[in-house]
Parts: structure tokens; sequence; C-alpha cells
């Protein structure tokens, strides 16, 4: 009998009896996702082309399941393609959206019950607000570490860029809506990646958006006072 709970690699996985599979959202007849977390591309037919780009035969594509990686705040991500376009996306997202109805447009979060960032089965995961999100005693003990984590990173990036004679980085600060201070960012594209957008809204937020916010957050460029 199988031990229900294993380790692969320092990824927590939990088994579970029967693996149900679904389309990802977006990707019909290409890819698909797993009550468990896994994805795979799906067994297809499609026009090769010629060096020219010109197609001249048809191909069969066996389908297989994609590798997952860790990004630096431990979540998994894999690397999907469509029509030529290669876009990295979370692992947890596209069981939550494949597998879960979110019934309410503020409760867009996907949250880890159990704050374990590898465990994605669907189980273990529920469409939250912000508020419900950052509410979790465990998720604000992970975020401070995290940011303690972070903040020694920053540093390293910043003497290396000193070193070189490069400028330093412009960090970015992640408050909630009511100004209380989340954690802090060393990079645009550091802070987009962390609540899965691009480093242009990012950029739009802090320096062309009145309110300052995007995702649900805020975003500055310096430390700034809560809201009494």
């Amino acid at each position: 009998m199988l031990d229900p709970y294993s380790e692969h690699f320092g990824i927590f996985v939990i088994m579970e009896e029967q693996e149900v599979w679904k389309p990802v959202v977006g990707y019909e007849g290409l890819y698909e996702v797993s009550n468990m977390g896994n994805i795979r591309s799906v067994t297809r037919t499609v026009l090769q082309p010629n060096k020219n780009r010109v197609p001249i035969a048809y191909n069969t594509l066996k389908g297989k399941p994609m590798k997952l990686f860790l990004d630096r705040y431990g979540y998994l991500y894999c690397t999907l393609s469509k029509n030529g376009k290669r876009t990295q996306h979370m692992a947890h997202r596209m069981v939550a959206e494949a597998f879960l109805e979110c019934k309410e447009p503020s409760k867009y979060c996907v949250d880890h019950i159990n704050t374990v960032r590898t465990d994605n089965r669907v189980a273990n995961l529920r469409f939250v607000s912000i508020k419900e999100n950052n509410n979790n005693p465990l998720t604000i003990k992970n975020l401070k570490t995290s940011l303690n984590a972070n903040g020694v990173q920053s540093r390293r990036i910043e003497t290396m860029r000193a070193r070189n004679g490069k400028k330093a980085p412009r960090y970015v600060y992640m408050y909630d809506l009511e100004n209380n201070f989340i954690r802090m960012f060393p990079t645009m594209l550091d802070a987009a990646k962390f609540v899965d957008t691009n480093n242009g809204n990012i950029h739009y937020a802090l320096y062309k958006q009145k309110d300052h916010i995007h995702k649900g957050y805020k975003w500055y460029d310096k430390r700034i006072e809560p809201t009494q």
C-alpha cells in the first residue's frame, strides 16, 4: 500500500485514489490539469510548416506530462504554448479555475488552505478575498518570514549592482487597502510575479494610478505611514 504522504525533490505531494482531468481554461484542446495539481499536454494533430513557415504536412504531437518548476516564492508553475506564444502559468490557479467556481468577483485570490504552496490538490484550494487571504494566521507568519529573506536578498542585489557601477534597484512596497505594509520587492518584475501580473501594470500603479491600486493591493516606491 502506498504511503499517502511522500516528498519528492522537496515538493510536498499527497496521493489520491483517483485523478480527474479537465481542460486548462484558455488552453482547451491543448493542455489538461488534474485535481491533484498535475498538468499534461493533449495528443493532437497539427500542420507542420517548412523552413518558410508554410504548412506542408500533418504531424501528431503526443501528449505528455508537463514539468513543474518552483518559483522564488515557493509556488509551482509551468510554461504553456499557444499560437507560438509561450507563457508561464501558476499551477494552483489552473487547478482552481478548472475545478472550482468563483462565486464572488471580490474573491479571486486562490488560497492554499494548509498554507503548503506546493500542495495544489483541489481539496486544498479555495477562492477567497484579499482580506480573508491576509487574515490567515499561517499566511501572516509565512509573509513575515519571506519578508526577512527577501530583505537579505534585496541587499545582496543592491551590493552586487553597486560593485558593478550600476544603479541600485528601485524597491516596490506592497500594502493592503488600509495602507498596512505587507512586503517589499527588489524589482517591479518580482512584484508582478507575486500577484500574477506584468511589470507594466505595477509601474502604472506606482506612478500613474492615483489610488495606486492594482490586483486589490496598493503599490508604492517608498514606505508610507499606515492609515489611522
